[in-house]
């Protein structure tokens, strides 16, 4: 009667850590955290939107006709100027 009473009191222990392992976490409170304060946004830059190619062409391209060199260096892309400067060109 023993051996029945021990394992009995085992079994209701082992329930009873089995339970309260499977509880849900202790809740806590949320940090009170700093509100972030509102910013300026950014303001919207414009820029000059580039002429039409065909127009670019037809400048450049009456430029050379007038042998106006530096008008045509001028309509040459920022990419282009650096790699040949004006004397050179």
């Amino acid at each position: 009667m023993q051996v029945a009473s021990c394992k009995s009191q085992v079994a209701i222990l082992l329930s009873v850590l089995l339970l309260a392992s499977c509880s849900s976490p202790p809740i806590t409170q949320p940090a009170d955290y700093p509100t972030a304060l509102p910013t300026d946004q950014p303001t919207a830059q414009s820029f000059d939107q580039p002429a039409a190619p065909d127009a670019t062409a037809a400048a450049f391209l009456e430029a050379w006709e007038l042998g106006d060199y530096g008008a045509m260096y001028a309509r040459l892309s920022p990419v282009s100027q650096a790699a040949i400067d004006a004397a050179e060109f």
